[in-house]
């Protein structure tokens, strides 16, 4: 799958909110962080991309506002991006 289309109002602190989903979904994931590439099963690769694109969403909300700080968006908010942008196939 290719990147979220969004109308971009300001990209400032879109790397931190893509940063910041990228760890609360590796965490969330329940993968061993200490052999994180050692496993290249289908498996993982699948939880990886779920973790980018969960990482991406919430990088992709952060451009659709104003701010740095105010535009982060919260867990709910990606959550139910992804669930809207998978019922349009993007």
């Amino acid at each position: 799958e290719g990147p979220f289309a969004v109308d971009v109002v300001e990209t400032t602190g879109a790397g931190d909110a893509f940063t910041a989903g990228f760890l609360h979904a590796l965490l969330q994931s329940g993968m061993d962080l200490r052999t994180i590439g050692d496993d290249r099963s289908a498996a993982q690769a699948s939880v990886m991309e779920s973790i980018v694109r969960f990482a991406s969403a919430a990088g992709a909300l952060t451009c659709t506002r104003e701010g740095a700080i105010a535009a982060q968006p919260t867990f709910d908010e990606v959550q139910s991006f992804l669930n809207h942008e998978g019922k349009n196939g993007r």
